[in-house]
């Protein structure tokens, strides 16, 4: 009788495979056959909520989306799902059916974005969330999403930096470019000096590092052009943005203006003067007499510059290889 019963139960599990088989066969490709797609926009983080560019996604879906800007209508139909939402309003009705969301549609960076939780509410996709190499356990913000329906893997990245910097975007700021020298680039990488120290340029857009935490790119226009500063480091990025205009701040001559701009120093410049010309010194030792010594740390432990000041003023100044 055991046999019988052992030879059905394998019967009915021979059965079993071959039907889910045929099943996969008759979808077509499997997951990891899917072609992935990566979109150019990327997501935000807004109030702890995942917000993605509906517009660029629903396009590489096949889908379509009503949005009128004016009115701050959004629309959209997927299978027998039915939404309809108001810009900047938590309130989404789905098949009629009131639903609130923590942050509500909106505007961001000139793109229409969604909450992923409405987006995953009404679109018939398998969501996987990856996270970036934190700096500690604390933190652990999200590098992108990707959305996998029948036909395709869509993934968008997030910039997680954009709740903390968004106060700058669209701001006229003054660059110090000292420090940034090697990461500033045109829009392609490519380096260049056509930015002097202390130029000014509007903020476009800072988005932080796809892979780990704690670094940043700086999008600004300069002169009609975009330039940007790459992979820098949250802790330097009001070192070298500065919001105070300082040729208000400070009442220089113009000689000495134009040694800052170039990033120069030379006898009898200020301390302030040498501070934005190059940067605050790694360390100062004091000789006494009224006589210190800024050392700036060029490539450690090596290669250093000493610049000599006496009353305040400076009075000598070498590059030194340890």
């Amino acid at each position: 009788m055991k046999k019988i019963v052992m030879i059905l139960l394998a019967c009915v599990l021979g059965i079993s495979v071959i039907t889910n088989g045929q099943k996969a066969e008759a979808s077509g490709e499997t997951e990891s056959e899917l072609p992935t797609i990566e979109l150019k926009d990327k997501g935000v983080i807004l109030s702890g909520q995942t917000m993605l560019p509906i517009g660029q996604l629903f396009k590489e879906l096949g889908l379509q989306l009503q949005f009128d800007p004016k009115q701050g209508n959004i629309g959209y139909t997927i299978g027998d799902i039915k939404v309809t939402a108001k810009l900047n309003v938590k309130s989404v009705s789905i098949n009629g059916a009131k639903k609130l969301y923590t942050v509500p549609p909106q505007l961001i960076e000139g793109k229409l974005m969604l909450p992923l939780r409405m987006i995953t509410d009404t679109l018939n996709a398998k969501t996987t969330v990856d996270y970036t190499r934190p700096i500690n356990e604390k933190t652990k913000p999200i590098s992108y999403v990707m959305l996998t329906t029948s036909a395709k893997k869509v993934i968008i990245f997030i910039n997680n930096a954009y709740e903390t910097y968004k106060k700058y975007i669209g701001k006229t700021v003054w660059i110090h470019s000292y420090r940034v020298q090697m990461k500033l680039t045109e829009l392609d990488g490519t380096p260049t000096k056509s930015v002097h120290n202390l130029s000014q340029v509007k903020i476009i857009k800072v988005e932080s590092d796809e892979l780990i935490t704690g670094w940043v790119d700086v999008y600004f226009t300069y002169q009609n052009k975009t330039y940007k500063i790459k992979s820098l480091h949250t802790e330097d990025f009001q070192k070298v943005i500065s919001t105070v205009n300082p040729y208000k701040t400070f009442n220089f001559p113009s000689s000495s203006w134009k040694l800052i701009e170039n990033s120069q120093v030379r006898v009898g410049m200020t301390g302030k003067m040498l501070e934005l010309s190059w940067d605050k010194p790694d360390r100062i030792l004091n000789s006494g007499n009224h006589t210190v010594t800024w050392i700036y740390d060029i490539a450690p432990p090596k290669l250093f510059i000493y610049v000599t000041l006496k009353n305040g003023a400076v009075t000598s100044y070498s590059l030194e290889e340890k």
